[in-house]
């Protein structure tokens, strides 16, 4: 549950609180982009959740908007749009 593999849905989630923990952070990285959405590192938060709810393509979309607002980001440079296409390609 929640390793970005995969889309999510209740059943791969060996316990609840799993899903209520993704859920969880989907509304505050939701949160963190409505406050913040001058900062990188709030799209980057939200885009690692969606990629692990099985949302590649609003993942993709979050790490494009970091990319716009700090393009040598360290986590994007490293794994982000690797993450994103890998999900999508399969």
């Amino acid at each position: 549950c929640g390793t970005g593999e995969a889309p999510l849905s209740v059943q791969a989630c060996s316990a609840p609180w799993q899903l209520l923990t993704l859920v969880c952070q989907h509304t505050l990285g939701a949160q963190a982009v409505t406050l913040r959405p001058d900062w990188p590192d709030a799209h980057i938060t939200l885009a690692r959740v969606q990629l692990n709810l099985g949302e590649p393509l609003l993942a993709l979309s979050s790490y494009q908007a970091a990319a716009k607002l700090q393009p040598d980001h360290p986590d994007l440079v490293s794994h982000a749009y690797g993450a994103c296409l890998s999900v999508l390609t399969r």
